[in-house]
């Protein structure tokens, strides 16, 4: 669809926002993020209603519109879609709004970290029950943590330590 582009008010600059009537955001509510192509550049954004419901514009900062290569008053064709999820993680990563990026980067790294902890979780449900899957999975990656019987450390009531240590839920 062909817009007029506009610069956005002084307090929507940085908020990474494209202001934009809802009939050309098809189905994109007010406050969701969404991608605006022109130029075969591609922004994202969130998704605002145009001021005084104006149809005949689209509103972008200088920064937006720098990257889509477009001078305020020109017109050009848009596409605006609704963005994926994983573009979400893009655009908190990225996002020009300090606030915004602190909060998306401390989520995102909270968010792998979290599927780490879940993968070795499952790894070591799955090593304890003893699986063959587990112990494939050592054979290729893991070199054996056991210590020749000559190493083996001893208390000094005689047992060996390492079958102290085995009962033990940690080791």
């Amino acid at each position: 669809m062909k817009l007029k582009v506009h610069q956005v008010a002084t307090s929507d600059v940085f908020q990474d926002m494209v202001r934009v009537y809802r009939s050309h955001r098809h189905g994109i509510r007010a406050g969701q993020l969404c991608r605006v192509k022109a130029n075969g550049a591609t922004i994202l954004a969130v998704a605002r209603e145009s001021p005084n419901n104006e149809t005949d514009g689209i509103w972008l900062d200088d920064a937006m519109r720098t990257r889509l290569g477009l001078r305020e008053g020109t017109t050009a064709d848009f596409e605006i879609n609704g963005a994926r999820w994983d573009q979400e993680f893009t655009w908190l990563w990225r996002a020009s709004d300090p606030v915004n990026r602190t909060a998306g980067r401390l989520a995102v790294i909270s968010f792998v970290l979290g599927l780490i902890g879940l993968l070795l979780g499952l790894i070591s449900l799955l090593k304890r029950r003893g699986y063959v899957v587990m112990s494939a999975f050592d054979r290729f990656c893991c070199k054996s943590r056991r210590p020749p019987p000559s190493a083996q450390l001893s208390n000094p009531m005689g047992a060996p330590l390492e079958s102290i240590l085995r009962g033990w839920s940690i080791f």
